[in-house]
């Protein structure tokens, strides 16, 4: 089965299909209506299938058109006139393809990339999107991981500002104090929101409380 498995995934991750994948996926990012975007949504379903199961081997496809599925992933998730639905796929598409890869690493910094504000723009809106909640979990898995795995100044060169600055000035904050005050089931989403507000800005939020304290 799992050999079987391998082979369906290696043909759906063909140059062929991986080309013909990103052109179909690229339908939700251009505002062309709920029927493009349902194509779209199938596409990125799709290829979140094949991404998950190759994510374990993903350096055998150094060389493929499959590279080509994340700068088309990324630019779904920032595009503003895409429906939340697409959305929706496409952070679980991005979190299914780097959460156990390998080349975990170079793939956060592909998609951080020089796009950085508006990934971390699109990422802390889909935490407080009223249509959100089954998309909580990796939007705020992507961010915890690139907030631990990358270098504070990765995104210096581009923006001229820290990775925590950036998503601080996002909005971060208040998208992980809102997740974890409309958790009502004490889940492990509010739990990770919690870990990153003590982890990254617990000293923001200790200085608020003194300023508060003052007035």
């Amino acid at each position: 089965i799992s050999q079987a498995k391998q082979g369906v995934t290696s043909a759906l991750l063909s140059d062929m299909t991986a080309s013909c994948l990103v052109e179909l996926i690229s339908l939700g990012s251009i505002g062309g209506g709920s029927e493009a975007s349902t194509i779209a949504c199938s596409a990125t379903s799709l290829a979140s299938i094949c991404l998950t199961n190759a994510s374990h081997d993903f350096e055998n496809y150094q060389s493929s058109a499959v590279w080509s599925l994340l700068p088309a992933l990324v630019q779904g998730l920032i595009a503003p006139m895409s429906f939340f639905e697409f959305h929706r796929e496409i952070v679980w598409a991005i979190w299914n393809m780097i959460q156990r890869n390998r080349l975990q690493h170079r793939l956060l910094m592909e998609l951080i990339g020089t796009s950085a504000e508006e990934v971390a723009t699109s990422l802390t809106g889909m935490l407080t999107a009223l249509q959100s909640s089954d998309a909580v979990e990796p939007s705020l898995g992507i961010v915890d991981m690139l907030l631990r795995t990358l270098d504070d100044n990765h995104t210096r060169a581009t923006t001229g500002k820290s990775l925590k600055i950036l998503f601080e000035e996002v909005g971060l904050v208040d998208a992980l104090w809102y997740v974890c005050d409309n958790d009502v089931d004490e889940s492990d989403v509010a739990e990770k929101a919690a870990e990153l507000i003590d982890d990254f800005y617990e000293e923001q939020e200790e200085d608020e409380d003194g300023v508060d304290e003052m007035m």
